[in-house]
């Protein structure tokens, strides 16, 4: 994980994932975490480092209530990573529980400074940086690399498909 050591980090939507040194909260009754839904945690504001939330807000039909409610327990300067299926891969519409699909720019809603969107919420987040995570076999560095790299990129998206999930980095305003 990215997270500082020491940094006091919150797991949401953990499932059967338990990370040590972690507050680990789903919305299911799980042995080692506590049982929270993702749009009103029993928690303070201002209180974590980092949160994650894992193939979480897919499953979530009020997804801005949830990232709002995700950035509330964040502390100003802390990260939230999300990771959800791409729109563009199949697996995104596989499952039936999914409700919401994300594409590589979906949280610019949230981000200060967007301009392709106007809304009336203030904004949540100072920025946000997104990897498109594609299946690399055994070369798990690849996706960080091709990133910084367009060429590199769209060979590797010829080569190997469609990028499997996506994983955002938001940074708390």
């Amino acid at each position: 994980m990215t997270a500082a050591q020491g940094a006091l980090r919150l797991h949401v939507g953990c499932g059967r994932d338990i990370l040590p040194g972690w507050v680990n909260a789903d919305v299911e009754p799980i042995p080692g975490a506590i049982r929270a839904d993702v749009r009103c945690l029993p928690m303070r504001e201002g209180t974590f480092d980092y949160v994650l939330a894992a193939h979480v807000l897919e499953h979530v039909p009020d997804v801005k209530g949830a990232i709002t409610e995700l950035a509330r327990v964040l502390k100003s300067g802390g990260t939230l990573e999300i990771l959800a299926p791409d729109y563009r891969h199949e697996n995104a519409f596989a499952d039936l529980e999914h409700v919401h699909f994300f594409t590589p720019r979906s949280l610019e809603y949230f981000t200060e400074g967007s301009e392709r969107f106007r809304h009336r919420y203030p904004p949540l987040f100072s920025r946000v940086r997104v990897e498109e995570v594609r299946g690399h076999g055994s070369y798990p560095f690849l996706p960080r690399v091709v990133g910084y790299f367009p060429r590199l990129d769209r060979l590797f998206r010829d080569r190997f498909g469609l990028p499997i999930e996506l994983r955002f980095f938001c940074v708390k305003r």
